[in-house]
């Protein structure tokens, strides 16, 4: 059985209590999520190795990512 690759880690639900003191680091977290799987959606032959020598900006702009309008 072939693993869902954008599926979350099964440690994820642990990242809420590490970071319950502050709400604004959750979503940050929880948005950042969001964008590195967006990336990889789009580029599903990247390997974790490339990805981690991959520029911010770069992975930013290949995930599609749109902010909420204000």
């Amino acid at each position: 059985m072939q693993r869902d690759a954008h599926r979350a880690p099964p440690r994820a639900a642990s990242y809420s209590r590490i970071f319950a003191a502050s709400s604004s680091a959750v979503a940050a977290f929880t948005i950042g999520y969001h964008i590195v799987n967006d990336y990889r959606r789009y580029h599903p032959g990247v390997s974790w190795e490339t990805l981690t020598l991959t520029s911010a900006t770069t992975i930013l702009g290949g995930s599609h990512y749109q902010r909420c309008p204000q």
